[in-house]
């Protein structure tokens, strides 16, 4: 699976640089992870690889540590997760955003609430929360996990959050891809084919129809 970890930067994160470290140190055992964004006022990628620090586990740390200059009240959930769910497009088609924050009131501006949970479920990306601190997860953080497929984890529970995590991991994805060749007649590219699908699963079913162009012979 391939992860994107948000890192809310907050000034309620801020007191918190260490445990930021301990969680994307732990998230690094458990998948591939593609990017680390920075939550900030004016979302950012984090680049370990240019970070502070003479080994990849202490150049990780510092990516997760952030620059203390960039933790700020007006800090951006909205198009930091956007950003973070983005960079996972083109990677494995088992992916997920794993935020890692306060649990306090995120912040909409540019995206809605809906509208993320939308972008999320359509590109079969699995929203993951692991709050650090004492507060308890808000209801929006919550109903991300829920809608998505995530969970929502305290950094601190006495089993770590490696297990539930390489869980999340090894679980079967509910995406099938099929091939196909066509023994209809294209007319050179211009006849327009249909294609219906139909799925039986755990007796229930759907069904869906589209259609193509075919390429020009």
């Amino acid at each position: 699976m391939d992860l994107s970890v948000l890192i809310e930067r907050s000034p309620a994160t801020l007191p918190l640089r260490d445990d930021l470290s301990i969680a994307v140190r732990d998230i690094n055992q458990t998948g591939n992870i593609v990017s680390i964004i920075s939550a900030a006022e004016m979302p950012m990628r984090e680049s370990p690889d240019t970070a502070t620090g003479n080994t990849p586990a202490a150049r990780l740390a510092s990516a997760a540590r952030g620059n203390a200059t960039s933790y700020s009240s007006r800090w951006s959930f909205d198009q930091g997760l956007r950003l973070a769910a983005t960079d996972l497009l083109p990677g494995e088609k088992k992916r997920a955003v794993i935020f890692v924050g306060s649990g306090g009131p995120l912040t909409f501006e540019q995206y809605s609430l809906t509208e993320l949970v939308a972008y999320l479920t359509n590109n079969n990306i699995v929203f993951l929360a692991v709050i650090i601190g004492n507060a308890a997860p808000g209801g929006d953080i919550l109903f991300l996990a829920e809608e998505t497929g995530g969970q929502v984890l305290s950094l601190y529970r006495n089993e770590g959050i490696i297990p539930e995590i390489t869980r999340l991991v090894e679980n079967t994805s509910g995406s099938y891809f099929f091939n196909f060749r066509s023994n209809m007649p294209t007319d050179f590219g211009r006849a327009y084919l249909p294609l219906e699908v139909e799925v039986y699963l755990m007796e229930r079913s759907g069904r869906d129809s589209i259609g193509y162009f075919p390429p020009l012979e």
